[in-house]
């Protein structure tokens, strides 16, 4: 009698564990699944898409659209900008093992989601212009090269 309650006794431990790693494992399951994106909003993408559906008072001209466009590519430039500077910072991270894997998927999860952007970015320009995607990304790049000197340049005057 007495090994039968033993018995019992472990298999209900046992459950009780389980149960209890069960409710923390879900926890941090919602906690990784809840967790900010790499990059905030695209409001330049946000802006270009309000461009587009805009009727009221009256349709966007081509030059805002085009402009907006053009703002667009040049966020999505900064953002591959900086995941080239985050990339080899985490993939020595988590090569260490300081970094989880959770991260490590949001960063791939964020790429991927930026190559989709670039690629409608030049689909859309393309709508504009033959020839006009090959090159679009290329005019936001030089476009955000200038921000950033014109940047420099007034915090060297102060």
């Amino acid at each position: 009698m007495q090994s039968v309650w033993l018995a019992v006794i472990y298999i209900g431990g046992w459950i009780l564990a389980m149960r209890i790693f069960g409710f923390f494992w879900r926890r941090r399951k919602i906690a990784i699944s809840t967790a900010e994106p790499w990059f905030p909003e695209n409001e330049a993408r946000a802006h270009y898409m309000a461009l587009l559906q805009q009727t009221e008072p009256q349709e966007a001209t081509d030059a805002q659209l085009k402009a907006a466009l053009l703002r667009r590519a040049m966020e999505a430039v900064n953002r591959v900008l900086s995941m080239r500077e985050d990339k080899p910072v985490l993939t020595s991270l988590s090569k260490q093992g300081i970094l989880g894997d959770d991260i490590w998927n949001e960063f791939s999860l964020a790429e991927k989601e930026l190559e989709q952007e670039i690629m409608a970015i030049i689909e859309e320009a393309e709508t504009f212009k033959e020839g006009w995607g090959e090159t679009i990304l290329q005019t936001a790049s030089e476009m955000v090269m200038k921000e950033s000197m014109r940047c420099q340049r007034k915090w060297k005057r102060r």
